[in-house]
């Protein structure tokens, strides 16, 4: 909520899901669907409306139903159509975390985009959200077919929970997150091409490749025999590419853990995640094996002491921004 009003309601929490849809298609029969869908989880009709400068959690009534807005894509393909639509900023003050559209093109060239606010939205959500959705739709063309178990829990028996598990281990968790990040830089020096803004201008972007199997057989490869995961692979490689342009050796590198660890949580959409940083020594020459060892040290004691909300960790190191 505090990073969506931070900046200025922009669409930069805005996760679009492009479902591609083949057959025949009762639109009727999916928006009731997606209706239903928000009344199985409360997270999906939920927003946040503000009192004395904070935010207040507010749950949609159960019947409230959920528009599927019509796209013609006229030439737009589907993933530049996503595109635009999910930049499109949420008004989480009284609107929904979710938005629906179906995308009709040439023939029958047919897409579901749900876009989904991140506050009520992890990538391990999506399984859970397609998975409810096909079985109510499947409900709704034919009613003899049962409909999906109630869920064990809602996101807000989560959150409880969660604050107090956290709250209970508040103090161990801050003593080790002062002591392990004590002295590290507050950002990872890098010769870039211009300065830095002094505001976010939300003008990001990602590049995506492909590596080779090979590679990727080599790096699973020296997991293996290192007792570590792929990940930590690739953290090492990561900071001895920082520091061979001009990183340093001290380099905190944040990742998101999930917080699903429960089996109850799997089937729970929402953000059950969290930040952590990884400080990675890159320091004394040492061969990547010697490496590797350091990073899955540091990433096991990160991990064991990963509950602790990362903007609560913010607040009590106040670290310059």
């Amino acid at each position: 909520w505090f990073l969506h009003r931070l900046g200025g309601s922009a669409a930069t929490y805005a996760v679009p899901l492009l479902l591609k849809l083949h057959g025949p298609l009762d639109e009727d029969a999916l928006g009731r669907a997606l209706t239903a869908l928000t009344r199985r989880h409360e997270i999906l009709r939920t927003c946040y409306p503000e009192h004395e400068g904070r935010p207040v959690q507010h749950v949609l009534p159960q019947a409230a139903p959920v528009p599927l807005t019509a796209v013609r894509l006229d030439g737009e393909s589907a993933e530049d159509a996503a595109r635009r639509l999910a930049a499109a900023p949420f008004d989480l003050t009284d609107r929904p975390p979710l938005r629906a559209h179906l995308l009709t093109g040439p023939g029958d060239t047919r897409a579901l985009l749900l876009v989904v606010h991140h506050i009520a939205y992890d990538e391990a959500s999506t399984g859970p959200l397609v998975r409810d959705l096909a079985q109510l739709y499947g409900t709704e063309l034919d009613p003899d077919r049962p409909a999906p178990a109630a869920p064990a829990l809602q996101y807000a028996d989560y959150t409880l929970w969660h604050r107090q598990a956290t709250t209970a281990r508040e103090d161990g968790l801050l003593a080790y997150w002062r002591t392990a990040l004590a002295g590290a830089p507050e950002e990872i020096a890098l010769p870039l091409d211009r300065a830095r803004p002094a505001e976010v201008d939300e003008r990001g972007d990602s590049v995506e490749f492909t590596l080779p199997a090979a590679t990727h057989r080599a790096a699973a490869q020296v997991a293996r025999e290192n007792g570590s995961t792929l990940f930590m692979v690739l953290q090492s490689a990561l900071a001895v590419l920082l520091s061979a342009h001009g990183a340093g050796h001290d380099l905190p590198i944040g990742t998101t853990l999930s917080g699903r660890g429960e089996p109850t949580l799997e089937e729970l959409p929402g953000l059950i995640a969290n930040t952590v940083v990884l400080r990675t020594d890159t320091s004394g020459s040492p061969t990547f094996t010697e490496l590797l060892a350091r990073v899955r040290a540091v990433d096991l004691d990160a991990f064991d002491h990963g509950d602790l909300p990362f903007e609560r960790l913010v607040d009590a190191l106040a670290p310059q921004r």
